[in-house]
């Protein structure tokens, strides 16, 4: 994850049974290398309990660069290794035009820049209603699509469209177009105007379980060699921003 310093690699011996004791699990050694400085840092590790499973734990502490190459490899006592290269996308810039709507049906242009071929996004909406926090892909009405000839991908929406969802519209309405749908819960009904928008941005390697349906289920990926199970890059951000379309 490029937003942060700290980031974990979690590795385990497919071999070894699952809910195996922790001393059964065999001791691996593991190194990241910066592909464009060739520097090489040797990973802390530690022991801890992922999905009740014993699992070592892999300390990455470091600032990753933007659109960087890095090479992850693990070696077991027997002397095996398995490696994998992963791409870190850009940092990308999320603009709302226009930044203050005026109503919650009124279209808002969502556009995401820097986000090179293979790279996608994947953004949420964040709403409060009943003194909490809602949060939900917002992928139903419309999905992003990118622009022909540049490096951006956007969508226009409002902020309707977007609750549908957060709340999704009673069964009544699904038969019509999803432009026409409408959210159970609309603006009228949160608790303030202020929202969120937090998106991921996902680098090149995550394409083939997006490819190929896997719901991001990395564990069936396949991608590292001699090994089973993903390696990849994302970086995440968010953008506040409100409409003047909620009732105080």
């Amino acid at each position: 994850n490029t937003d942060s310093t700290l980031n974990h690699i979690r590795i385990k011996d497919v071999q070894t049974p699952l809910l195996s004791p922790v001393e059964e699990i065999e001791t691996f050694s593991a190194t990241l290398e910066n592909l464009q400085t060739n520097e090489i840092d040797l990973l802390d590790k530690e022991i801890i309990i992922f999905n009740e499973n014993p699992t070592l734990n892999f300390i990455v502490d470091q600032v990753f660069e933007p659109r960087s190459s890095y090479k992850l490899t693990v070696t077991g006592t027997d002397g095996k290794i398995s490696t994998s290269i992963a791409t870190t996308p850009g940092n990308t810039s999320l603009t709302l035009t226009p930044e203050v709507t005026e109503d919650c049906s009124e279209e808002i242009l969502i556009e995401f820049d820097d986000v090179k071929d293979l790279e996608f996004i994947r953004f949420e909406l964040g709403v409060r209603y009943e003194r909490t926090m809602y949060y939900a892909e917002i992928k139903t009405v419309a999905p992003l699509e990118r622009v022909p000839g540049t490096d951006k991908v956007n969508v226009s929406l409002s902020v309707t469209n977007m609750l549908v969802d957060l709340f999704p519209p009673e069964e009544s309405r699904i038969g019509l177009p999803p432009r026409l749908w409408r959210p159970t819960i609309g603006c009228a009904g949160l608790d303030g105007q202020d929202m969120v928008i937090r998106y991921t941005h996902f680098g090149p390697e995550w394409k083939v379980l997006k490819d190929n349906n896997l719901a991001f289920d990395v564990l069936e990926s396949g991608d590292i060699e001699n090994g089973l199970g993903f390696f990849g890059a994302i970086d995440r951000g968010k953008l506040r921003f409100r409409t003047n379309g909620v009732p105080q």
